[in-house]
Parts: C-alpha cells; sequence; structure tokens
C-alpha cells in the first residue's frame, strides 16, 4: 500500500454523512444497534475525529459509519459546532481504499465472520435476502466449499467473489436454515449445475427445500427417499453429538451427496450409506 501523506479538514457533519460508504462497510444498520449499548452510548468528544480516503476526487469513509447514520437519524448527539475533523488518505485505487478500511475499522469492535461475509457481499454488490443467508453464518460453509471439503481457511473476500453465482443462486431459494455441511453441499451441486449444462436443472433446489422443510416420504415397507434419509441422519448425529468437529463435517457432506443422488434418481432407500465427492472435489478446485 503506497498512500500518500494524509491531509486534514473541517467538515460539516451532514457533508460527513453524504460521504460514501466504504465498499467492505458491512451492516450499518446491525452495528449501530450494538454501538448504541457500547461506545456510542454517549456523545464524546473523540467523536468528532474521522478518516476518509481520497480517490480521483472522492472521498471514501474509512471509519464513521456507524456515527454517521446515528447522526443523520438524531439518536447521537452531534459535535457542539457540528463539524467533525476529517483525516484524508489519498490513495491510487478501490482496492487500497478497502485495504485502508480494515484499519481503522476494528478500533471500537473486533471483526467478526459475520462482518467478514458482510463486507465481502457488500463489497461484490451481493444482497441477500433469505433467513439462512442473510444473518451471515455461513463462513465455515463456503470456506470448505471454496476448499473442496480439505479446510475452512481462506480469505473470505476472495472466495465471496469466486463463488457469488452460486451464493445467489441459493439466496434465491429463500431457505431458513440448513447445517453447515449441508450449505457446503448445496454450493458445491449448484457450482456443479453452473459449470456442467447437461446437468443443470432444479434437484438441488427442490432437494434442498425439502431438507429445509422436513418434507421427505417414509413408506410402510420402510422405505424412504433421500430428503428423509439426510434429515434423519442428521437428527441421529444431533442426538449423539455427532455434528462438530472436521471428521464430521465431511462425513455429512458425503451422506448429503449420496442422499442427493437418491433423490435426483427418484430412488427409495432402505439405509443411507456415504458416497465419494471427487467430482464435487475437482469442480471446486478448477475455479
Amino acid at each position: 500500500m503506497k498512500s500518500g501523506k494524509p491531509t486534514s479538514l473541517y467538515m460539516d457533519v451532514d457533508a460527513w454523512i453524504s460521504v460514501k460508504d466504504n465498499p467492505r462497510q458491512r451492516n450499518t444498520v446491525r452495528r449501530s444497534i450494538y454501538a448504541k449499548r457500547k461506545h456510542l452510548k454517549k456523545d464524546a468528544i473523540t467523536q468528532a475525529s474521522v478518516n476518509a480516503a481520497s480517490l480521483r476526487g472522492d472521498l471514501y469513509k474509512l471509519d464513521g459509519h456507524t456515527r454517521a447514520l446515528l447522526w443523520q437519524d438524531h439518536t447521537l448527539q452531534r459535535p457542539h459546532d457540528n463539524h467533525v475533523l476529517v483525516t484524508v488518505f489519498p490513495c491510487s485505487s478501490i482496492e487500497e481504499v478497502m485495504e485502508l478500511y480494515t484499519h481503522f475499522d476494528s478500533r471500537d469492535a473486533v471483526e467478526t465472520t459475520v462482518d467478514q461475509i458482510e463486507g465481502a457481499c457488500s463489497q461484490h454488490n451481493i444482497s441477500l435476502t433469505s433467513k439462512m443467508l442473510s444473518g451471515g453464518k455461513w463462513s465455515l460453509a463456503i470456506r470448505m466449499a471454496d476448499s473442496g471439503v480439505k479446510s475452512v481457511k481462506g480469505d473470505i473476500y476472495g472466495i465471496i467473489e469466486r463463488w457469488k453465482r452460486e451464493i445467489e443462486e441459493i439466496d434465491s431459494w429463500n431457505l431458513s436454515y440448513l447445517t453447515g455441511a449441508l450449505l457446503t453441499l448445496a454450493f458445491l451441486l449448484v457450482r456443479k449445475n453452473i459449470r456442467n449444462h447437461k446437468y443443470f436443472n432444479d434437484r438441488p433446489k427442490e432437494f434442498f427445500i425439502r431438507v429445509s422443510e422436513d418434507r421427505g416420504i417414509h413408506n410402510d415397507d420402510k422405505t424412504f427417499d433421500g430428503v428423509y434419509a439426510i434429515t434423519s441422519h442428521i437428527n441421529n448425529r444431533r442426538a449423539s453429538k455427532n455434528m462438530t468437529g472436521w471428521d464430521n463435517l465431511t462425513e455429512i457432506v458425503k451422506f448429503g451427496y449420496s442422499a442427493f443422488k437418491a433423490f435426483d434418481e427418484s430412488r427409495m432407500l432402505k439405509v443411507l450409506k456415504p458416497c465419494d465427492i471427487k467430482d464435487l472435489i475437482e469442480l471446486s478446485e478448477k475455479q
């Protein structure tokens, strides 16, 4: 990062409110609720100092997003002279603007995985509406998918960019909940749909909607469909407390893929066995 020498200027609070949000800014409304209970519970002289990045004549907030919202809503006392002192850092690219943001944003609150998801989605213009994804608690699932079910590490900003189409497709299903490992499977199956046009159909969507709504089929002859198979499998794992840990997570993906295949082929089962996920992993590796 090669920012130039910073400068300072006084700015009217309303002018600060109108300064562009950083592309990586997270859910300001959610963060304001937390801030009003914590570091922004009362007004303080230090709140009149903010930071911005300049790029080709435009200013972008580096911090002060939450204060701007609360000042706009008149739920936080504005500075006594209605001005803020803005320290401006010149930047040469939007990537530098976003990188600088990470140096200022964590002063008042530790960056959580939810913050990271929200920031990455904001950066890549992904607007989430489903209950399951809009909460931002799927970092583990997308990292598992991106790594080919080998790791839960990786730069979330890059991962979200690589999986944008899959994220938006699954969000459109309007699911309320899937366990993390099954969400990993959903990401991988949607990628398979996208990259293999011969395979493209709505079966993954139908399968996971039915799983989310617990609409499996169990017959009198003790056979059952893939939806019933995986929901029962998950319930048994919960009862025996085998839902966490790397071995359990990878097993759930394998059992889930086996259940999906049975559903996709309209095949009834008497027992659910795990299956190989090599073809899904190969798709993940071909970024």
